[in-house]
């Protein structure tokens, strides 16, 4: 399973991101030095509940700027060799032992793009959000475009245990998790008011016919530019089962 939020934190703040079927549309939005965090946090964790009141989890996804991005190059050609020449390149990489480390990698032929992610930030990220009410129940970093080709999955919290229902795993992520529509936007469990019908002006009476002098003649009108037709919207896909909050 997706969770249907997102959590992106970033050096000065931190936004709430909805799924929608067109994309990530952005909640809110809550700056770290800003006169109230907490009540700033309370305001998202309040609207996403509005959004699923069944209950509802968040992806926390994790600045640049606190993972590493790096390449291994000739990293193997199976998952276990790749993992084991990635960690023996990250030795003495960072102020941490391996086993105090947490990396994904992505492949590009023989060359591994590796983020890697320190356990200690995850650990303050999920206490963070956990305090506050927001339910993270994993951890990723979409790197901004030339950084690293892929988003990173850094697996799931502590809290995860007692939100996903058995047998329910994480699924990572394979799209940037970037806000790309405009809040509202297809978003799901939320229902559009169609506008008020406006009253139809009353008839007036025609007016009284005069004489007129021939029109000069119109210029030939320019061929009509073709209008595409946009695609109808994609239909919203089934929400996961609510968690069990």
């Amino acid at each position: 399973m997706q969770p249907r939020f997102a959590l992106r934190i970033s050096d000065d703040g931190l936004s709430l991101l909805d799924r929608t079927a067109a994309g990530w549309a952005e909640v809110g939005s809550a700056a770290f030095d800003g006169p109230d965090l907490d009540a700033a946090v309370a305001a998202l964790v309040a609207e996403a509940s509005a959004r699923a009141p069944k209950g509802f989890a968040t992806l926390l996804v994790l600045p640049d700027s606190q993972v590493l991005y790096t390449q291994v190059e000739d990293a193997g050609a199976d998952a276990d060799t790749q993992r084991d020449r990635i960690g023996a390149a990250l030795e003495g990489r960072t102020p941490y032992d391996l086993a105090d480390l947490v990396f994904d990698w992505t492949m590009q032929g023989t060359t591994a793009h590796v983020a890697v992610v320190a356990r200690e930030t995850l650990d303050e990220a999920e206490g963070f959000a956990a305090a506050r009410g927001l339910n993270p129940i994993g951890f990723a970093a979409s790197p901004a475009a030339g950084i690293a080709p892929a988003v990173a999955s850094f697996g799931t919290t502590a809290l995860a245990a007692t939100l996903l229902k058995r047998g329910r795993t994480l699924a990572p992520e394979t799209a940037p998790v970037v806000a790309l529509v405009q809040d509202g936007a297809d978003a799901p469990d939320t229902p559009r008011e169609d506008p008020a019908p406006q009253p139809e002006p009353e008839p007036q009476p025609d007016p009284a016919p005069q004489e007129e002098p021939d029109p000069a003649p119109l210029p030939e009108p320019p061929p009509p530019t073709p209008t595409e037709v946009p695609d109808p919207p994609p239909e919203s896909e089934p929400q996961p089962e609510p968690l069990p909050i």
